[in-house]
This record gives C-alpha cells, structure tokens and sequence, in this order.
C-alpha cells in the first residue's frame, strides 16, 4: 500500500461513513413507514457496512424515532414508533 494511502486512509474512511449515514437515514425514513421495521441485513445491503448501520439503528432509538429488538426468527431490527 502508498504510504499516503496509508496515511491518509483514516480521513477517507471518516468522509465515506458519513455519507454511508446519510444514505441509510434517507432509506429507513423512506422506507420504515411503509412496512413498519428495517432489518439490519437491510440495512447493510444498502451501505454495505455493518458498523455504521447498527449506529444508525442505535441513533434511530436514542432520538425516539425507532426502537431496536431481536428477534430469534428475524434478526436485529429497527421498529417504526
């Protein structure tokens, strides 16, 4: 690896997951009224990380706007409030 890659590769990573936040923000609010949940496989299909989408569920609930569950059947969730 480019030792400026190298360098620098922490900076990109910090930009790319903001716009992976924003994104998978735009979807559940487009999407969780409709069928009232977001599964979290879901929400790593659409930003392909699934750090930045647990921290997105886990922001959901801490605003009031979701709750997070685990189901056995399912998975971690997302649930409309």
């Amino acid at each position: 690896m480019d030792e400026y890659a190298k360098a620098f590769g922490p900076l990109m990573s910090l930009e790319f997951d903001r716009e992976k936040i924003e994104r998978l923000k735009r979807y559940i609010d487009e999407n969780i009224f409709i069928k009232g949940y977001i599964t979290l496989e879901e929400a790593i299909r659409e930003v392909g990380d699934e750090r930045v989408a647990k921290k997105v569920f886990y922001d959901y609930e801490d605003s009031g706007k979701g709750e997070t569950k685990y189901y056995k059947e399912v998975g971690f969730v997302l649930l409309k409030k």
